[in-house]
């Protein structure tokens, strides 16, 4: 993705299986706005994710419209929560 910059999330639940995240946010409509990762930090007292998006550059003449869209990702953790807070690095 170009311009890939960080993005702020809505809120963070635990998935079923423990060891994920389920992370909702606001973002517009692809190719304009596309995930390119999720940036994980594991520190004794709180997990931060920080969500990172860009926009495709094989779409260069794309009309970008504005208008929001609610996504989910799930994110899959190297370590369980174990009652940790979950913080936006993005904020």
């Amino acid at each position: 993705m170009a311009d890939v910059h960080p993005v702020a999330w809505e809120k963070a639940r635990q998935a079923a299986s423990g060891r994920a995240l389920k992370v909702t946010y606001w973002t517009g409509v692809e190719p304009c706005n596309v995930l390119d990762h999720v940036d994980v930090r594991y520190g004794s007292r709180e997990i931060t994710l920080t969500l990172y998006e860009g926009h495709d550059p094989a779409e260069p003449d794309t009309a970008c419209i504005e208008v929001a869209v609610q996504r989910v990702v799930e994110v899959r953790l190297d370590e369980p929560v174990q009652g940790r807070k979950i913080v936006d690095g993005a904020a």
